[in-house]
């Protein structure tokens, strides 16, 4: 991360002058695998621009909640909101809203995916997720077969039951996400 300090008639301040950054999320570091130097940094300029390494942690953040970063020099100062993002999908549960349902009924299951990164955080909207039935057929089918995340990381298929008894093996793949879950067809 780079702060620049420059004069009003665009020259940039002297080499030496002090710069302080101040974050609300994550921590600074002298160096990119370096240790943290905690929310609060003071640097001196060379050129007007100051500059340093910012972790910003492993917790990404909504839009309307973003991460800021502050540089002061003397009384003026600058600051940069930054939304931190969820990584790529890593982990996925599958939760159909009941287990078991009756052959040839005319019923279906919803089942939710909730879709993940590596540190836990929701992915991001508009990720798809790709469901199947190991024997899709006789024992029902799914719809749709791709869905796509909401804000929260969420989307949902359903699964229509066939005409015979048995156990539905569904399927769902995000990315390296996947996962499977169970429904019981009874007769």
């Amino acid at each position: 991360i780079q702060a620049q300090a420059f004069y009003a008639d665009t020259q940039p301040v002297p080499d030496g002058t002090m710069i302080t950054l101040e974050t609300t999320k994550g921590n600074f570091q002298t160096a990119a695998e370096g240790t943290s130097q905690g929310n609060y940094m003071i640097l001196s300029t060379l050129n007007g621009t100051v500059s340093t390494y910012w972790n910003t942690g492993t917790q990404s953040t909504p839009v309307t909640d973003p991460a800021l970063v502050t540089a002061r020099v003397a009384l003026q100062e600058a600051i940069s909101a930054v939304a931190i993002l969820p990584g790529p999908p890593r982990y996925m549960t599958l939760t159909p809203e009941v287990t078991e349902i009756e052959a040839g009924s005319n019923s279906s299951i919803e089942i939710e995916a909730l879709v993940k990164d590596t540190y836990g955080n929701s992915v991001l909207a508009g990720i798809g997720v790709t469901f199947e039935l190991d024997e899709e057929g006789d024992i029902g089918t799914i719809n749709p077969d791709l869905a796509s995340t909401d804000e929260f990381g969420i989307c949902f298929t359903n699964f229509n039951p066939g005409n015979i008894s048995g156990t539905a093996i569904i399927n769902a793949v995000a990315d390296s996400a996947n996962t499977t879950t169970a429904i019981t067809v009874t007769s």
